[in-house]
């Protein structure tokens, strides 16, 4: 299983870690606090977040950084190579991508997020960002940095490009058209320009991509790539380990404040085991 690949990978690189700890919700910290006791064998833990949000931390194992801003100070830490890899964890996403961008200031960005269905199939999906994937520069940039993030998991994908609607559909509606030729010029280009083996045109079928086990499935834009995230994680019992921001040359993973500790936990595992070699 990926999953245990991860895991095994994050204990052999043991690198240093940091964790976003937002202060809205206590939920938000008891749940970070909660992933550090499972994640200490997966990576050096550094906390950040404002002085509040560590009353119920008492592990000696932890660095804790105090900050009123810790979107700003996370990536600080990266660059300045105080620390390996970072986890957005509950800090609040507009504020950590501002500061990604603002400090980093990279050409272009998304994220591609790994995630396990109610069956234990484990995929890559993307966009999640409801400001990613709305042309086809976006969706092939996407796709590339994704078959990228596939081979660094040891995974040769299977892909499944989705859109608005069947083949049958086309004439309903001029939004559904453009998403069905997005669909197959993206799947056109990848085999052209040897991006992809095996990719494929499921259309709005994603079912039937779950269950041909596609390894990467690409949404029709952010907005819907986001709706089906949230309805596979929070509402239909699949699970959501973390989102590589793609297009940057230090490893930031994207959380959900939603998720679980058992999530974050993963996810911790899965920013150290990336680490190496970003």
């Amino acid at each position: 299983m990926l999953i245990e690949k991860i895991k095994n990978g994050a204990k052999s690189s043991y690198a240093k870690v940091a964790i976003g700890v937002g202060s809205e919700q206590s939920d938000y910290q008891q749940k970070i606090i909660e992933s550090v006791g499972k994640s200490l064998e997966y990576a050096r833990i550094v906390l950040v977040g404002n002085e509040k949000c560590f009353e119920k931390c008492t592990s000696k194992e932890v660095e804790i950084v105090h900050s009123s801003y810790p979107e700003k100070e996370m990536v600080e830490l990266l660059l300045n190579g105080e620390i390996d890899a970072c986890v957005r964890g509950t800090l609040k996403a507009t504020k950590m991508l501002f500061e990604i961008k603002e400090q980093m200031k990279p050409k272009k960005i998304g994220r591609v997020a790994l995630l396990r269905a109610h069956d234990g199939h484990e995929f890559l999906f993307a966009p999640v960002g409801i400001d990613e994937g709305y042309d086809v520069s976006d969706k092939n940039f996407l796709l590339k940095e994704g078959v990228k993030l596939a081979n660094k998991l040891g995974i040769e994908p299977k892909i499944a490009v989705l859109s608005g609607g069947r083949a049958e559909d086309r004439g309903r509606s001029e939004f559904v058209d453009r998403t069905i030729d997005d669909a197959e010029r993206v799947v056109s280009m990848a085999k052209r320009d040897g991006i992809a083996k095996n990719i494929k045109h499921y259309h709005i079928l994603i079912e039937d991509a779950i269950r041909e086990k596609a390894d990467f499935l690409l949404a029709p834009d952010g907005v819907s790539g986001n709706l089906i995230f949230r309805t596979l994680t929070f509402l239909g019992g699949e699970y959501g380990y973390g989102a590589p921001f793609v297009g940057l040359n230090r490893l930031i993973v994207d959380t959900s404040r939603a998720q679980s500790s058992e999530e974050y936990t993963i996810a911790i595992a899965l920013a150290s085991f990336l680490s190496e070699g970003w």
